[in-house]
């Protein structure tokens, strides 16, 4: 039986591959998690994830800001598009993502971002 998420926060298993903190990630049709594409992520994963291990996803539902893996130099309120392996860029790709940077960070840092309404 299904039961109501209301924290919004949600403990998956991960694939076979590991995945880095802060990652955006989808899950599959057998309930596990991996690393997102552009437009199919469910949320963040809080913290690496072992490969079959098992992770916290702030689900999009979470309030509060949320934490990114950037994948490309981001400047401080830029809006946030999904990239490649999980990760976000302000680089135009036509996926907004619904969320701006707090923060200006490096590829492969942590970008704060607050959604955007």
């Amino acid at each position: 039986m299904a039961t109501i998420n209301n924290t919004g926060f949600k403990c998956f298993q991960a694939t076979a591959v590991a995945i880095p903190a802060y990652t955006r990630v989808k899950v599959d049709s057998s309930g596990l998690i991996s690393a997102a594409g552009n437009n199919d992520a469910i949320g963040v994963v809080q913290e690496y994830v072992a490969a079959s291990g098992y992770g916290n996803v702030k689900l999009w539902s979470a309030p509060g800001s949320q934490f990114f893996l950037a994948g490309g130099a981001i400047a401080a309120a830029a809006a946030l598009y999904p990239a490649a392996s999980g990760t976000v860029d302000d680089a135009t790709n036509g996926n907004l993502l619904g969320y701006v940077a707090l923060t200006a960070a490096a590829s492969g840092d942590i970008v704060e971002a607050a959604p955007q309404l």
